[in-house]
Parts: structure tokens; C-alpha cells; sequence
């Protein structure tokens, strides 16, 4: 073991399969505080010793998560599972192409079509951002990701499932991902990752890793169970949770509307244009910020006032004397009240922050009382008031925007697990293939607070199609994949066909809002009215009320509220499906191998290396800024690249592509057209391949 490495005594022969965590102490770590930092990040040391390894190393002070395997990636196999590969294996460097397989409802082949696509997400997302033709319309352009992952459970993997392995392979498969999706991310895009206990606090350092710990929007706890389940050993699980990430700092969530409750209380009793209301003028944290604890001498009763205790005045004393002088002089004075802010600070009066002047008036009693009598009669007051009674107030301006969105999420708000499985089992009846949906509310809300109409949805484990089916009822646009082709046929499409013809009833398609039959009032919502319903009900059924029952039971019918019949989708739009081809590379020996038969050779090598496609130039494939796409089915040989450079026009370079060369093809092209280049396909597209991020 390595100077500066040390492992936790759990480490058992099987070291290079652990699951470590990175830091960068300013040497080696102790037990204790190997322990201390693994808890710190939710990884529990007494868990079984048959997988946790805890490794501190020195990385440039970074916190990070190793796991077995870290540095391959994972190529799936036809047969299912998959097989760990060099991350530049051209059989995942490769970019599949994307074949459209049908159109459902008003489609027009251009970008403005929402994508339903049926293959391996990697290979999906890796084609998005590779083939200019959807890179150029989506690679820097997605507002929104929301991805809810298989949970690394033993119902995820089966008979196979070991916690060990499993653990490695959910990590990779989600960091690969989420590199993919990040190039598609505009800087100012959001993703969600919703997610259950099992991965949770290993994916967020993974979301740490590629979107930085600064660029963490919030954690979301989603309830979504409606009752307890008892067929548990321990607890009955009652949330998930989403993680959310801005791609960079101008990631933004978006404020939701306000609600007329809340402006109720905002008034305007001194002429200020902006309504406000009287708020508390203190402000936590006394302990930190003494300096802001000090009297105040009221220009009412003459006073001295502070802060409650833990509490000091809401900005610097700069502000507060500017704000109380329009009321009547005050001057800054040194008291001896140092017990009494210590009091207030939490402190002991040997650590107080001492000689911080109190606020006192420069003027008599009387002569302080009327000039603030005038002042306040003058209207317009500053943002610090006077109370009829002496007091001291802050006025709370009514914020333009509505409010941040909160990080719990009742199911009451945004639905529960079994509203989304009555919402499949209506569009689908009779059978139940998804164990985990998710309700539509839920998907309103991430949609509605992080996009606005008309920007880009892409959700790369579709499941049963719930992102998609919201973003299209709310007039987003949207890319979805599915690995399993049955899931689509049988569920994805169909529920995103009834979409798009409007027999899709359920979910967000008709809100569960409702409303009252009279006028409410100022402050009054249609919640408030029906929770009091609900109330003078209880009252009336017990007979505690003495007043006329027919006079009782007409209010109580005038109370009643219904559901809205307002309907928010009525169908239209479209989506294209398209398919992840097959891969035309199988690799022997460490080289790389066309498939015997492969079609759309151009098409594919174009992709391979990035150019875009044209259709207007006879034996041409594709451009590339001034550089010309040739592919030969064949051998490059002198007569083809005599023929390749006929096709270009001036200052133009060639790239000549064939799946065999001739031994003197590259000097004689050299010779003939400086900056150009030949490639044997397909060694030659992978021979300098990147090591995917």
C-alpha cells in the first residue's frame, strides 16, 4: 500500500473491487477520520464488509467515488448483461446511427419533432451529440433532463444480483449517461435524478464530478407512498428522492405563480405604490453578527429596545440610523449595556464584540414624538416604520415573482404512487407492467418550474412515456428513450398516440383543481373554503351549534366546492420513432472489423467522423467546414482519388475513406492536394479514438 493510501480495516482480498472515496487530506487519513468523512457523505462502515473498501488517497483535494471498473465502460450484450471494455473500445466510441421507424400525428422531419427512440440510451444520447444533424438542433439545447433510473436493487438485476458487482456496473452505466446528457444540457438547463435510498448518496458525488458541487440547485423529497407497508422487516419507505443540477451558474429555476393568499396580506397604508406588509425587523444569528446588536431609543415612548434574544436587527446600523433620522435625530452613542447584549448574542461578555453604539434620540422626548407624528403623516414611509405604540417595524415589499419551489413535495400536491398506477392501469386496463410510475402532477411540477413552452424535455429511461406524455400536454418539446423495443410497442407509443389524439383523459389532461359556486373574498382560497365546509359539517352533525339547522345546512351547501371542468390538453402535435441500428463494428484481436453486409456505408463513416451530410453534390457524402466526405465501397487506389478530387471545388481538402487502401494512396494524395487525408474504414476511424469523457 501506497504512502498515501490507506484502507479501512473492512478491506478484504478482494481491494480492487471496492467501492472507495477519494480526498485530499494533508497527508494519511486516520480510522477516525476516514470514518468521519465516509459518514459525512452517507456511507456507513458497518455495513457488510463483502463490498465496502473505504480508500483515501491525495487527488489535487478533491472529494471523488472510485469504484471497480471506474476507468472501463460497459458494452450490453445482445443476450442481456454486459461486458467491461476500454472506454475507447470502437465499440462504444462508435456512433450508431438513427434510423426514423414511423410518425405518429403532424410530424415535419426537421428538429421541431419530438423523438421517440428505441435503443440503448448511451447509444441514443451518443448519436444526439455526434451526428450534426441532431447535434446541430439539440447538442447544447435541452432545458430539462429528468431521468429516473432503474434503482440498484436485487428486483433491477435478478438472480445475478451482487451487491459488489452491481453496485459497480449502476455506476458506470449512470456516469456515462449523465456525460452524455450534460453535452446536450444548455448552460442554462437543469437535469432531476430521481432516485430511491439504494444510490442516492453515490450518485450525487457523481453529479458533484460532472456538474460541480456549486452547481447543486437543491434536493427534492418527493412522498410518495399514500399508506404504510408492513410487509417490510424495518421501515416503510415513504419518499425518493430527486437531486438537482444547473449545468453551470445560470441555471435558474423558475418562480411559480402566486397565489392570491398570499397577496392578500401585502397593503399600502402610508401611500407607497408597492404594497408591503409590517414585518419582523430582526434577524437570526445574533451570536455571528454582534455587531448588529445594539438599543434602539424609541421616538414614541423613549425606550430602549433590542432584539429578542438569538436575534440582531435586519441590516447594518448604517441603514437603520439613515431610515430612522427621517423620523427625528439620532445620534450614535456608546452605553454600558454589555450584559444585556450579551443576553441578546448567546455569549458570555468576555467574548462579546464590544463599543457598538446604541441608536439614541438627539432631540427631547416630546420634540421626537412630534416629528415622527409628522413624518408618518407625510406618507411614504422608510423601510424601517414606527408603530403607534413605539415599536419598530420593517416593510416587506410584495416580490414581483412568485415563489421558489419548495423541496418537499407532498403527495397531496403532486400525486403518490398508486395515482400513478390508476392513471397506467386506465390507459392500459387489465394489466400492471410497471411496479414504479410516476404520477403526471409530479411530472407537471419538475416540467413547469424548470422550462418554459417550447424548450427541450429529454427523459433517457422511458418507461411507460410519463415524461413525454406531460411535456407534450404542457407544449414542450421532447426526446425520450426506451432500451426494450416491447415496452415501446406495447406501451410507450400507445400512450403517446393517445396523446396526440386526445383520448388521453387521464393525468394532467383534466387538472383535479376545483372551485366554489360564490365569490370568495380577499385572502380566502378555494382550499381555505372547503377545509371550513368541512368543519361546520362536524359541527353541525354534533349538535354543538345553536343556530336555525335549515340556515346552517344552506351554508353548508353554498360552501360546497366541485371539480374544474377546465380541460388543459386536447390533443395534436406528433412524434417520429426512431432506432438505434446496430452496430457495423465487431472487434478481433484488438482491431476493429466492418459487419459483412452493413448498408449506408457513407451515411455511416460521415457519422463517425462528424460531417455533415449533403445530397446536392454527386459522390460526395459530406462537408466539413471547407473538407470533402468520399467514401469508397472498395480500394482507394490511384484511379479513385483522381476521380474524388475531380469532385471538389477550389480551396476545398478531401477526405477519401475507403474499406481498403493502397499501399501508395496516401503519399500520392498527399502529393496532389496538400491538407488532405486518407482513411482505411474501419481501423482508421477508431485509431486515434478519444477516450469518451
Amino acid at each position: 500500500m501506497t504512502s498515501d493510501t490507506v484502507a479501512s480495516p473492512m478491506a478484504q482480498d478482494g481491494a480492487t473491487r471496492s467501492l472507495g472515496l477519494l480526498v485530499a487530506p494533508s497527508g494519511r487519513a486516520s480510522h477516525h477520520e476516514l470514518w468521519a468523512m465516509a459518514t459525512s457523505v452517507g456511507l456507513s462502515l458497518d455495513g457488510p464488509a463483502r463490498w465496502l473498501t473505504e480508500t483515501v488517497r491525495v487527488t489535487s483535494k478533491r472529494l471523488a467515488l472510485t469504484w471497480f471498473n471506474q476507468d472501463k465502460a460497459l458494452l450490453p450484450l445482445p443476450a442481456g448483461g454486459y461486458e467491461w471494455v476500454e472506454r475507447n473500445d470502437p465499440r462504444i466510441t462508435e456512433v450508431r446511427l438513427l434510423r426514423e421507424t414511423g410518425r405518429v400525428g403532424e410530424v415535419t422531419g426537421t428538429s421541431a419533432d419530438n423523438l421517440l427512440i428505441v435503443g440503448d440510451s448511451y447509444q441514443a444520447l451518443h448519436a444526439l451529440n455526434s451526428i450534426p444533424e441532431y447535434a446541430q438542433n439539440y447538442r447544447g439545447k435541452v432545458k430539462l433532463v429528468y431521468i429516473d433510473p432503474p434503482f440498484n436493487t436485487e428486483q433491477t438485476f435478478g438472480e445475478f444480483y451482487d451487491d459488489n458487482f452491481d453496485h459497480s456496473v449502476w455506476l458506470t452505466i449512470f456516469r456515462d449517461r449523465v456525460k452524455q446528457l450534460s453535452d446536450l444540457m444548455s448552460d442554462d438547463g437543469v437535469i432531476w435524478v430521481h432516485l430511491d435510498d439504494a444510490e442516492v448518496h453515490r450518485a450525487r458525488m457523481v453529479l458533484d464530478a460532472e456538474f460541480g458541487i456549486d452547481n447543486h440547485l437543491g434536493t427534492v423529497v418527493w412522498q410518495k407512498a399514500d399508506g404504510p407497508r408492513n410487509d417490510l422487516p424495518n421501515f416503510s419507505p415513504d419518499h425518493d428522492t430527486l437531486l438537482v443540477y444547473g449545468k453551470t451558474s445560470e441555471a435558474k429555476l423558475i418562480r411559480s405563480a402566486r397565489d392570491e393568499s398570499l397577496n392578500s396580506i401585502y397593503k399600502s397604508v402610508d401611500g407607497d405604490p408597492r404594497p408591503w406588509y409590517d414585518d419582523n425587523p430582526t434577524a437570526p444569528s445574533a451570536h455571528r453578527n454582534q455587531t448588529w446588536v445594539y438599543a434602539i431609543q424609541s421616538p414614541i415612548t423613549g425606550d430602549l429596545m433590542y432584539p429578542a434574544n438569538g436575534r440582531c436587527w435586519g441590516t447594518k446600523q448604517e441603514t437603520v440610523l439613515a431610515a430612522l433620522s427621517e423620523y427625528a435625530p439620532y445620534k450614535q452613542v456608546v452605553i454600558d449595556d454589555d450584559e444585556r447584549r450579551a443576553e441578546v448574542c448567546g455569549v458570555p461578555v468576555a467574548e462579546l464584540r464590544k463599543g457598538i453604539p446604541a441608536l439614541l434620540l438627539d432631540v427631547p422626548l416630546e420634540e421626537a414624538r412630534e416629528l415622527t407624528d409628522k413624518r408618518k403623516a407625510a406618507g411614504m414611509w422608510p423601510e424601517y416604520i414606527i408603530r403607534p405604540k413605539g415599536s419598530i417595524g420593517r416593510k416587506r415589499i410584495q416580490p414581483d415573482k412568485g415563489s421558489n419551489a419548495r423541496t418537499m413535495w407532498f403527495n397531496s400536491e403532486v400525486g403518490h404512487n398508486r395515482e400513478a398506477k390508476a392513471e397506467i392501469k386506465a390507459l392500459f386496463p387489465g394489466v400492471n407492467p410497471f411496479s414504479t410510475p410516476k404520477p403526471e402532477r409530479l411530472l407537471r411540477k419538475i416540467i413547469e418550474v424548470s422550462t418554459r413552452p417550447g424548450e427541450i424535455v429529454v427523459d433517457c429511461f422511458a418507461g411507460s412515456g410519463t415524461t413525454a406524455a406531460v411535456a407534450h400536454k404542457l407544449g414542450r418539446r421532447w426526446i425520450t428513450v426506451e432500451t426494450v423495443k416491447n415496452t415501446v410497442d406495447n406501451f410507450t407509443a400507445p400512450r403517446l398516440a393517445k396523446v396526440v389524439d386526445g383520448s388521453d383523459m387521464g393525468g394532467v389532461t383534466q387538472p383535479k383543481e376545483r372551485v366554489a359556486d360564490i365569490s370568495l373574498p380577499d385572502g380566502v382560497t378555494v382550499s381555505m373554503l372547503d377545509e371550513a365546509r368541512k368543519v361546520l359539517d362536524k359541527l353541525v352533525k354534533a349538535k354543538v351549534l345553536q343556530a336555525d339547522p335549515d340556515t346552517l345546512a344552506s351554508l353548508i351547501k353554498q360552501m360546497k366546492t366541485k371539480p374544474t371542468k377546465e380541460r388543459l390538453w386536447h390533443g395534436g402535435g406528433g412524434f417520429r420513432t426512431l432506432r438505434v441500428e446496430e452496430p457495423r463494428t465487431v472487434v478481433a484481436g484488438n482491431r476493429a472489423f466492418l459487419v459483412e453486409g452493413a448498408p449506408n456505408l457513407g451515411r455511416w463513416v460521415a457519422a463517425q467522423l462528424g460531417y455533415t451530410l449533403t445530397f446536392d453534390r454527386r459522390g460526395v457524402v459530406g462537408l466539413k467546414n471547407r473538407d470533402v466526405l468520399v467514401v469508397v465501397d472498395g480500394m482507394v487506389d490511384e484511379a479513385q482519388i483522381a476521380h474524388a478530387v475531380s469532385l471538389l471545388n477550389d480551396d476545398e481538402t478531401l477526405t477519401l475513406a475507403g474499406v481498403a487502401v493502397h499501399p501508395d494512396a496516401t503519399s500520392l494524395l498527399a502529393n496532389m492536394l496538400v491538407g488532405s487525408r486518407v482513411i482505411k474504414v474501419p481501423n482508421g476511424l477508431f485509431k486515434q479514438s478519444k477516450v469518451i469523457r
